[in-house]
């Protein structure tokens, strides 16, 4: 594949909803559970004093070991010229970018392809020679060089992903609708499925459960490992409050397990579980009643 293929795909990209993945899951008409993943994003900045800029970027492979460094195309212009300029590079929390005029460079880097262990092939993918240019981000700021020269790099944004997942509770009620960002509500808990929704004329209550990796990096500590428990919200419909309880079924970074788990009655399950500090808790998790009770 020649790198100014990735050009082209990315038009294509812009017509198919800018790489947009939504999940939408109603349990009720007044409570929905909605995600978004998005997969490609614009970045505006400025190389240098006066040369404003547009980056375009968007996901190729993630690296073998780790979900949260993936290699990226795209394109970056000089908004006074309206050129794009094809590009590809590697996030890992930074922002490695490139412009090759040999394509081979860009091709082995989008797929990883190189005969190196994983930190050594991340290592490798951010001080590759033979670039026309090379753009190194870091939050807002980072540094433009064609080998000769440098230009300070200013950007309108500091977070750097490309990658963004984002969960909502969409709650209606008489008078309005109301989106609350879960992320917000528990950070970092994240892939929810929303399990019951119950209601009366002052509060909306909602039961919703949580999994996901301890770790993205899998050879890392915890990198077989899982987070997950369940946290029941309170809406509050008058003042729109809303308030929550969390409790973790499993931990690997807090050292979290479950003893023992049963069905204590239809839609009511008990669970016990334990942490590294010998204690103990008693979690009964009532479904059709979307409540939480710990001893």
């Amino acid at each position: 594949m020649k790198q100014n293929k990735y050009f082209f795909r990315l038009f294509l990209v812009l017509v198919i909803t800018n790489c947009i993945h939504t999940k939408l899951f109603a349990f009720e008409d007044d409570v929905k559970y909605k995600e978004i993943i998005t997969t490609s994003r614009f970045i505006d900045g400025r190389i240098g004093q006066n040369a404003d800029i547009q980056i375009f970027l968007k996901l190729e492979n993630y690296s073998s070991e780790n979900s949260e460094i993936y290699s990226v195309s795209g394109y970056y212009l000089y908004t006074k010229i309206n050129t794009p300029i094809p590009i590809v590079g590697i996030y890992d929390g930074t922002l490695t970018l490139y412009v090759f005029n040999n394509s081979e460079r860009g091709d082995s880097l989008v797929y990883f392809n190189y005969e190196l262990s994983h930190f050594e092939t991340i290592t490798y993918c951010k001080e590759i020679s033979g670039f026309t240019e090379k753009i190194t981000l870091d939050g807002n700021s980072g540094t433009w060089t064609d080998g000769k020269k440098s230009l300070p790099v200013t950007l309108n944004d500091s977070d750097l992903r490309v990658i963004h997942q984002h969960e909502y509770l969409i709650i209606t009620t008489e008078d309005q609708l109301n989106m609350l960002d879960l992320q917000e509500i528990s950070n970092p808990d994240k892939n929810f499925e929303l399990i019951n929704a119950c209601s009366n004329d002052q509060q909306i209550q909602i039961l919703l459960r949580f999994s996901y990796p301890s770790n993205p990096f899998v050879n890392g500590r915890c990198g077989a490992g899982f987070e997950s428990g369940y946290i029941a919200l309170q809406f509050d419909i008058n003042t729109y409050w809303v308030t929550h309880q969390r409790v973790l079924f499993e931990s690997c970074y807090e050292d979290v397990f479950i003893e023992s788990a049963n069905e204590t009655e239809e839609n009511v399950y008990t669970t016990v579980i334990f942490n590294g500090a010998g204690e103990q808790k008693t979690i009964t998790l009532n479904a059709t009643d979307c409540r939480i009770d710990i001893k």
